[in-house]
């Protein structure tokens, strides 16, 4: 056995607690409990916790030393390694109810939606009717849920990680406790995690928003006319603040994501598509492909999505509450070069919007 990858290494026990339901696929795509999506949810936040002066190439070298890689002449094996020790999960596929909302661009006039396949589109899904039509295939108007691992589960696991790092890991331990999910739709909430560190027995308070504020950059530095790196790698702040709202606190999840899945979609529908030139929509600073919207003329052809920037999250605050939050991780978007949309004003009439919505409250913000 070699016992050198192990010298300098320390472990470090954390539980986690799923506090909304998690669509973690196995190879049916239904629900399986595995390590590697919780090491790739670490490899993720690890990319803009700290990491915000590296280029895209020192920046994979880094990321290659400590979570390992299996291309080219950096080959290497990952100095994270994770077990789990203990696991107390139950998956279903029970109806989610998290209300309707109203969405103005949806049949003639506008209509109410089902919040749940709104925001879970994929594993929530309509059913097919058996019989068809003239037309066709009908569509059900029941819904179904791939199975997923319930509000309430916990996973306990072992992570050996080097000595050195031992201080950023619980750094990101806060950041995913704060603004992190885990799974298929997790940017909607889905997913979302709660986060304790255990030590002797007991369960450690991880650091809160505090050092989340003192490690954040100012938000416009990934905007300027020479960035060229179009992807996450900074945790944005402004003169307020964070960018992450508190929307409402309660102990019902289903209540909570409803009240996001309301947020979200006014907040999206209140960027209009113009009727004539469509290099000038702003909804696609918000995510892209949109429905019936296509960018044809996109300079890169190859960028098939980009990914909201908006992350939607359930958090825990206490034993019995919990808080509904969203918060937006900044970049440059590729995709909109050639265009005449400037996103960096996009995401300020974000900002404006949300600043603007009564209830809503800056986290980090001086009361």
């Amino acid at each position: 056995m070699n016992i050198s990858r192990y010298y300098g290494t320390e472990k470090v026990e954390y539980e986690f607690e799923f506090l909304t339901p998690a669509f973690l696929g196995g190879h049916d795509g239904n629900a399986e409990l595995r390590t590697p999506p919780f090491k790739n949810l670490i490899r993720r936040w690890w990319r803009v916790a700290g990491n915000e002066n590296l280029s895209p190439e020192n920046l994979w070298k880094e990321e290659a030393k400590l979570f390992g890689s299996a291309s080219g002449e950096g080959n290497s094996a990952s100095r994270i390694r994770i077990r789990i020790v203990n696991s107390q999960c139950t998956d279903s596929n029970e109806a989610i109810n998290l209300g309707r909302v109203y969405h103005p661009e949806v049949g003639q006039g506008g209509l109410d939606i089902d919040a749940a396949l709104y925001l879970g589109y994929g594993p929530v899904s309509y059913e097919k009717e058996a019989h068809k039509d003239q037309n066709g295939s009908k569509r059900s108007s029941t819904i179904k849920y791939k199975k997923y691992i319930i509000p309430g589960s916990r996973v306990q696991l072992e992570i050996l990680m080097p000595k050195d790092k031992v201080d950023s890991i619980k750094y990101i331990m806060t950041l995913i406790h704060n603004f992190g999910a885990i799974g298929s739709r997790s940017r909607n909430g889905w997913g979302s995690l709660s986060v304790r560190q255990l030590q002797g027995g007991n369960k450690q308070i991880l650091p809160g928003v505090g050092r989340i504020k003192e490690c954040a950059v100012d938000w416009e530095k990934g905007f300027s006319s020479n960035e060229k790196r179009s992807y996450p790698h900074y945790i944005g702040k402004d003169d307020t603040s964070l960018l992450a709202w508190e929307v409402e606190r309660g102990n019902d999840y289903e209540e909570l994501l409803g009240q996001l899945a309301k947020l979200y979609l006014e907040l999206r529908t209140s960027f209009k598509f113009p009727t004539d030139d469509k290099t000038t929509a702003e909804r696609y600073v918000l995510g892209y492909p949109v429905t019936h919207h296509e960018l044809s003329e996109r300079k890169n052809k190859s960028i098939e999505r980009v990914p909201s920037q908006l992350l939607l999250k359930i958090a825990r605050v206490s034993d019995k509450n919990l808080s509904a939050r969203i918060i937006h991780i900044p970049y440059k978007q590729e995709l909109l070069t050639g265009t005449k949309i400037n996103d960096k004003e996009v995401w300020e009439k974000v900002h404006a919007y949300l600043d603007g919505q009564n209830g809503l409250s800056r986290m980090g913000a001086q009361q």
